[in-house]
């Protein structure tokens, strides 16, 4: 459970103190604003919540939530989030659902 706890913890590290600066090009249309809860099987080291909305990110895990200003491009279908420090990752959403694709695979139904 304890290494569980550390996974999530790094990815909610990785992905909101890492400095996530996504570019603003969606307007309202972003499928992924929104409040969002790990699937049953979502995946391990998976923060438990995300929330998108316009300009943030708030991510919980083990207890501890962390938020960060962000922008967001998309490439097709996919939602690509990069850092300015290098730090990048894909979402999907399709309905209810959305992915994330890299760095950890994890799986989120909307709350």
């Amino acid at each position: 459970m304890t290494n569980l706890r550390n996974s999530r913890f790094l990815l909610l590290v990785l992905v909101l103190v890492g400095g996530l600066n996504l570019t603003g090009c969606f307007g309202n249309s972003n499928a992924a604003i929104g409040k969002w809860s790990l699937a049953p099987q979502g995946g391990d080291g998976c923060p438990d919540s995300m929330e998108f909305t316009a300009t943030t990110v708030t991510a919980s895990a083990a207890g501890i939530t962390a938020s960060h200003n962000v922008s967001y491009t998309s490439s097709g279908s996919n939602i690509n989030v990069s850092s300015p420090d290098g730090f990048t990752t894909t979402l999907t959403v399709s309905g209810n659902s959305l992915s994330v694709l890299q760095p950890v695979q994890c799986t989120y139904a909307r709350s």
